[in-house]
């Protein structure tokens, strides 16, 4: 196999493995309940992107749980100190770093706690890895230096992900 075959396939696996826990929670329950899933969230209040709000009421109580969330989000860690939640220490949550804002990814521990096919993100800023779909040491930092258009518009398609899909606990703080 060529270099261009392998690397088509690790950024083809990455993007399922990064995706998968958003696939799973739109299978339907009734067709396989093992697979169905829920969003994650440290927060039990916040309205999850299954909740239907049909009423002036359920509005209300949908902006003051955002806001319940925003609140979460006040962390401001260095990049040091992001280390320590890399999924070793069970009593701890496991965050990862993407643009800057730091986001519990605890729900996905299979995929980024130790052992799983992404447990290099955990405790990392992951801008560089993301944006260049590369799993390695050398791109988990914020270096945006060299990248094109195209992997300027994956980073930002990630931090979108990131943004739906996990609880945005804080900020990562610069040196």
């Amino acid at each position: 196999m060529g270099k261009r075959t392998l690397l088509t396939i690790s950024a083809t696996f990455l993007i399922l493995a990064i995706l998968w826990p958003y696939i799973v929670e739109r299978i339907p329950k009734d067709l396989c309940p093992h697979f169905a899933g829920e969003k994650a969230t440290t927060n039990e209040t916040a309205v999850s992107s299954e909740q239907q709000v049909n009423s002036a009421a359920d509005l209300e109580t949908a902006a003051s749980s955002e806001q319940q969330v925003d609140s979460v989000a006040d962390l401001e860690i260095t990049a040091e100190e992001l280390r320590k939640y890399d999924g070793s220490d069970p009593s701890l949550p496991i965050y990862l770093s993407v643009n800057g804002d730091i986001f519990d990814v605890t729900a996905g521990k299979k995929n980024y706690g130790p052992g799983g096919g992404y447990s290099l993100f955990a405790g990392r800023i992951c801008d560089r890895a993301l944006a260049v779909s590369e799993i390695g040491e050398d791109q988990l930092n914020d270096d945006l230096m060299g990248l094109n258009e195209g992997q300027m518009t994956s980073l930002k398609q990630w931090t979108q992900f990131f943004d739906k899909k996990y609880t945005k606990v804080g900020k990562l703080k610069k040196l």
